[in-house]
Order: C-alpha cells, then sequence, then structure tokens
C-alpha cells in the first residue's frame, strides 16, 4: 500500500483503509472491503493495543461485511468483540452499544436462533430510545428488524406494532414521501400478504418499490421484500406470469447482493417455484426447489419455511406422478411439528392433501 511504503502514520493508514472498506462494501465488492478492515483492524491493533475505539468501530465494519458474506461465525466473534469495547469504553448504554446489539442479532436471526435475536433487539431498542428518544427516526432500524423476526415467527400482532410505530415515526419526523418510508411499507407488505390481505399488500409493496425507484434506482436489496409481496399476490390471483416476474427480480437482487445461499434467494426460489406448479410445469418447479430446501433445511434453519417447500415439492412430484410426491408431504409435515402450535393450520392443510391423495 502506497501511504505503508511512504512510512504514513498508522492512523492516516487505518483511515484510508477503513474508508476503502466502506465504499467497497456499499459497492457489495466484499472481499475487497474484507481485505481493507481486516488490515485496518490489525493495524489500529497495533497501533493502540487490544482496547480502543478505533478498534471497535473497524471491528463493527468488518462484522456487516462478514455477515454479507454469510460468514456467520466470524460475524458473531467480530461483533461480540466490538460490543465488548464499545461497552467498556463509552459505557453499556452507549447507542454504539445498540448497533452492535441490533447487529448481533441479525446474525442469530440468519441462524434460526428467532428468540435470541428477538431479546438482542428488545435491549437494542431500549438503548436507542435512552440515547436519542422515543420519536427519533433512527428507532426504526431496530423497531423494523423486530418487525421481520416478529413475522418469522408468525406473531403477526407484534409485527404490526413494530412496523407500524417505525412507520408513524419516520412519517413525522420526514415526511411520509422520505425514502426511509420505504423498509416498514415493504415490511407491511409482506404481513399483508401473510394475512391475504392481497389489495392492501400489493398498495403498501408499489408505494415501496415507487420509493426505492425515485431515490435510488431499479437494484436496490431494500425492494426484496416488496416483490416476494408483489409476487405473493399475483400467485393468489393465480397470474402466475407477473408471480415469475417479481420472484425473478427478488432473486436476481438477492444473489448479487447476499449471494445465491442467503435466505432471501430462497424466498424468491420457492415463490418461482410455487408459479410453476401453479402452471403445472414440475420438471421447471423441482430444480428451484432443491436450490431453495438445501439454504431452508441447513441446521438453525426455520421449520415452517423448509416446511412450506417440501409441501410445494409433493404437489410437483405428484403433478408428475411421482410415488415420493407422499414422502415429501410426510417431510413437510416432520418440518410444522417442529416448527410448534402457530402452525396448525398449515399442518392440517397438509394432512388434507396426503389424504387426499393416497
Amino acid at each position: 500500500m502506497l501511504l505503508e511504503r511512504l512510512g504514513a502514520p498508522p492512523v492516516l493508514q487505518i483511515t484510508r483503509h477503513t474508508g476503502l472498506g466502506g465504499v467497497l462494501e456499499r459497492w457489495g465488492k466484499y472481499p475487497e472491503a474484507r481485505e481493507h478492515l481486516e488490515r485496518a483492524l490489525a493495524l489500529a491493533e497495533a497501533d493502540e493495543g487490544p482496547e480502543n475505539l478505533n478498534l471497535a468501530t473497524v471491528a463493527h465494519n468488518l462484522g456487516g461485511v462478514y455477515l454479507a458474506q454469510g460468514d456467520l461465525a466470524a460475524a458473531e466473534r467480530i461483533y461480540r468483540r466490538s460490543l465488548d469495547l464499545f461497552a467498556a469504553l463509552l459505557g453499556p448504554d452507549n447507542l454504539a452499544v445498540g448497533e452492535t446489539l441490533n447487529n448481533l442479532a441479525m446474525v442469530a436471526q440468519q441462524r434460526g436462533d428467532l428468540p435470541g435475536a428477538r431479546e438482542r433487539l428488545q435491549r437494542a431498542l431500549a438503548i436507542y430510545e435512552r440515547s436519542l428518544g422515543a420519536r427519533h427516526p433512527r428507532l426504526s432500524i431496530p423497531l423494523c428488524n423486530l418487525g421481520s423476526v416478529a413475522a418469522a415467527q408468525r406473531d403477526l400482532a407484534a409485527a404490526h406494532a413494530h412496523y407500524e410505530r417505525a412507520l408513524a415515526i419516520i412519517e413525522k419526523a420526514l415526511g411520509a414521501d422520505d425514502f426511509e418510508v420505504a423498509e416498514p411499507l415493504g415490511g407491511l407488505a409482506e404481513l399483508a400478504a401473510l394475512e391475504r390481505r392481497w389489495d392492501d399488500a400489493e398498495a403498501l409493496a408499489g408505494r415501496a418499490l415507487a420509493l426505492h425507484a425515485r431515490v435510488q434506482g431499479p437494484a436496490q436489496p431494500g425492494q426484496i421484500q416488496p416483490l416476494c409481496a408483489l409476487g405473493e399476490v399475483a400467485l393468489a390471483r393465480r397470474d402466475y406470469a407477473d408471480a415469475r416476474a417479481h420472484f425473478q427480480r427478488a432473486l436476481e437482487l438477492a444473489e448479487a447482493t447476499y449471494g445465491p445461499q442467503d435466505i432471501a434467494a430462497a424466498t424468491a426460489l420457492g415463490g418461482l417455484a410455487r408459479a410453476a406448479v401453479g402452471e403445472r410445469k414440475p420438471a421447471e418447479a423441482l430444480p428451484l426447489l432443491t436450490r431453495a430446501l438445501a439454504i431452508r433445511e441447513q441446521p438453525g434453519g426455520l421449520a415452517h419455511e423448509a416446511a412450506a417447500l417440501r409441501f410445494v415439492e409433493a404437489q410437483a412430484r405428484q403433478q408428475s406422478r411421482d410415488a415420493a410426491a407422499a414422502d415429501a408431504a410426510r417431510q413437510a409435515l416432520a418440518h410444522y411439528a417442529a416448527a410448534g402450535e402457530r402452525f396448525t393450520a398449515e399442518r392440517a392443510e397438509v394432512e388434507s392433501w396426503l389424504a387426499a391423495h393416497r
């Protein structure tokens, strides 16, 4: 590196590597960002010792790159180091502690540890409120993440409360057309789709996508959630071509941003498979399901998401007169049993299907 060859002070080298790492992360160039931030981390530790704010900040930023790359073990480790440093140097109620807890919650959610993610987010939200007040727009960060976790747990009342509070705070502070409104709108669109309120889902998702397109252009990962909500609307209306278009776009964004093994990719793949089953194209559906299941059935994955995919697989195999259809349905039942009481209706649907196709 030029600054190192010229003998520049370590603090300048740390600043340069940290800045370049941040820019490269925003561009989605995660390997290059990781290289710069890991160099900044080593320089910060060598220059200032194992307990300093530069080290804590670089570690926090590096955790974001690890998380984006799906390296959950590394993300957990570096975020915990950052958390310990911020708490020791700034105090346990400092906003930096809350931000790091929020990010640790995202690691837990990716691992399927929804109770752990929710507990961390509740702690983070309490720190945000003490640091910023109850109406600051930055509260939308832990609030929307709490909404996402609660939705994954099918605690829809709590999810609504979190997303609606985030939306109200942002609209009051920044206005109804501010870009930050898009995230809670996307969450509310997902909830409306889960509740089969198709017109509401369409309106909310459309508004979220319009904000994304106006402010950041057509290729942003924040569009994945509303695109999938619109895909669900199209599936419900049996407009399979429209569903395919929405889920395909969501898949492209997920793979480009987070990689082909991310849960967002699995969601889009499942939607594409359901569209293919709706069109009675099992040969097209089954490879999509294989890819999605490889993601959803990893250790720590959400059982109800894997169950839904196995049930779609059963339907696809039944369309192709494959005797393994019943086995796929039984796997779906096993997943739903592991998912708990919130999924009794879905389990009953699979049982009814099995009875009808014996």
